[in-house]
């Protein structure tokens, strides 16, 4: 069994982003803007090598990312962050056919987005 896992901060300044201005039906006005940022994020994965065919895995990932300064009107969460995903994989080689052939079967689940920007 391994297991591997992964935390970080990320500080950008002048973070390019894409912000709502005005939403009609389906489209929406944006302006694209820069301000300071900083994400933080987790990603782990634990996986168990049952032969040497088939392996097996189960992951995650996380990641929260606001604006650095507090927004005039809404809060200061990013707009388009993709939210908590968690998931399993089935991988698995064989040897034949005068080489390696290689497969994979993998279902991912994503939960809501409860960190959204203002008008998203």
């Amino acid at each position: 069994v391994r297991f591997d896992i992964t935390g970080y901060r990320n500080q950008i300044d002048d973070y390019i982003y894409a912000k709502t201005l005005d939403k009609f039906a389906k489209f929406r006005l944006i302006q694209y803007t820069q301000r300071d940022a900083h994400f933080n994020g987790v990603e782990a994965q634990a996986s168990y090598e049952a032969n040497d065919v088939y392996q097996f895995s189960i992951f995650g990932d996380y990641v929260r990312a606001k604006l650095d300064s507090h927004v005039a009107q809404g809060n200061n969460n990013l707009p388009r962050i993709p939210a908590t995903r968690v998931g399993t994989r089935m991988q698995s080689n064989w040897e034949g056919l005068g080489g390696l052939i290689k497969g994979s079967l993998e279902y991912s689940h994503v939960l809501k987005q409860k960190d959204t920007a203002s008008d998203e």
